[in-house]
């Protein structure tokens, strides 16, 4: 187990008669480490047995403690055997403190291992505290002849922690949150036509890219003289650093851009994006020794409205040039996220986000260069630079509380190139390169195709 060294403290029982109080009263040895000990019981109880025990991990040179001013998680795994008959049942309670904790197990057991675990929170005080356990198992209500349970061992570990610690971790998530919404915008604008020109037929796309999988539809429909409505869905499902998303985008907006030939033209656009995800996200945290790497996955909802605005330069008749500024709010709504707790990599801390949520606000400026290379055929070239600004995550963190990391923010640039082909009077077909990068969120890049209907 990690962070674990074990010493064992070894206690022998006895029973007499047909049901039995069973003390324990184990030796005071624990591992040179301070993080781990184990009492080995091999204990039995039968029908009508109770067993109580003490669980001491101190010998008076070596302590299993959590020290002054930090907060501290005791947790213990009381390891054995049941062979219950249908109809028969027993209680198990572990208690530190003021902290009791009670389960009932209930027939038919045909000796089934198990492992009971408990995990107690210790508050920061002045003062260190050891671990001295209560525990008590019993077999009263039980009247089946083979009814039998076997304790093996008690196994307890150990980790504490601060404020300041905790946060910085949550720190982390904030950034892959942060990440996420930022990344996300470079395959929503394929949704809504951001990567070719502003103007256009009515028309049906089929889209693809790999690299950070897509897989959608978009539309565009012109509704009066100058305004266009653009939307589309897709399936995503890309990778930030230490974390991820997957699920469904779905992007729509209104263009306008001002009617005539001049060459100079204003161009005002609004939209939303909403996407249903589920999210991974990882963290690091100090736990007194040599670390704790906790990840989990969980569900969530990103929705954001953003508003657009430039002008259109078109300096002759084969090129056009787009200048325009964005303002985005959006804000990632978490459904529910429980960090896992694998007993190969124990998180004490686990930290819970469910119900919570972090707001972003994005500015960014974008150039967008698109130029007729021979008949039926043009390319646009893309550049946008930008910074984007979240909240920060927060979450419920056992023996800990509520916790936010605070802000985080980023500076990034977009970028694309999209060559198109018409391949006859109603039929045109796309390839594109978009990604995106900035400081701290990685590198979310795709390269993909659309094949475009006009009607």
């Amino acid at each position: 187990m990690k962070q674990l060294a074990i010493a064992s403290l070894v206690v022998a029982f006895g029973t007499t008669g047909a049901s039995a109080v069973v003390f324990c009263d184990p030796l005071p040895i624990v591992g040179t480490d301070n993080k781990t000990a184990t009492d080995i019981m091999n204990s039995t109880l039968f029908a009508g047995d109770t067993l109580s025990c003490t669980f001491k991990a101190d010998d008076g040179v070596h302590h299993v403690e959590v020290p002054a001013n930090v907060y501290g998680v005791f947790r213990t795994y009381t390891r054995g055997n049941a062979n219950l008959e249908n109809g028969d049942a027993y209680s198990f309670t572990a208690t530190y403190g003021s902290d009791a904790q009670t389960r009932v197990i209930s027939g038919p057991k045909d000796l089934e291992d198990f492992t009971h675990t408990n995990s107690f929170a210790v508050a920061p005080t002045g003062s260190a505290k050891t671990f001295d356990g209560q525990y008590a198992l019993d077999l009263g209500g039980t009247s089946g002849l083979s009814s039998e349970v076997d304790v093996d061992s008690i196994d307890l570990l150990v980790a504490y922690t601060t404020l300041a610690e905790q946060e910085t971790s949550l720190v982390t998530i904030g950034i892959q949150q942060l990440a996420i919404s930022t990344h996300l915008d470079e395959t929503a604008g394929l949704l809504t036509n951001s990567n070719g020109p502003p103007e256009g037929g009515n028309s049906v796309t089929l889209l693809g890219g790999a690299g950070s999988a897509t897989l959608g539809f978009a539309a565009r429909y012109n509704l009066a003289d100058g305004f266009s409505l653009l939307g589309g869905a897709s399936i995503i499902d890309f990778g930030v650093p230490g974390g991820g998303a997957r699920g469904l985008l779905a992007a729509g907006a209104v263009r306008f851009v001002q009617p005539g030939a001049s060459e100079m033209r204003l161009m005002g656009e609004v939209g939303v994006r909403v996407a249903g995800l589920g999210l991974s996200f990882s963290r690091h945290y100090a736990d007194g020794f040599q670390g704790t790497d906790a990840s989990g996955n969980g569900t969530g909802l990103l929705s954001s409205a953003y508003i657009r605005g430039g002008v259109l330069w078109a300096p002759d008749a084969d090129n056009s040039v787009l200048f325009t500024g964005t303002l985005k709010q959006g804000v990632l709504g978490v459904g529910s996220f429980v960090e896992d707790d694998p007993d190969t990599n124990p998180n004490l801390f686990g930290a819970n986000l469910s119900g919570t949520s972090d707001n972003f606000t994005t500015v960014k400026g974008e150039a967008d260069w698109t130029r007729k290379l021979g008949p039926g055929v043009d390319m646009t070239t893309s550049l946008a630079l930008g910074a984007a600004y979240g909240s920060g995550a927060s979450a419920d963190i056992f023996a800990v509380g509520a916790v936010n990391g605070g802000p985080v923010s980023t500076v990034f640039a977009q970028y694309g190139l999209r060559v198109g082909w018409d391949l006859g009077p109603s039929i045109r077909v796309d390839g594109f390169l978009a990604g995106s990068t900035g400081t701290n969120i990685g590198t979310h890049a795709q390269v993909g195709a659309e094949y475009h209907m006009s009607f």
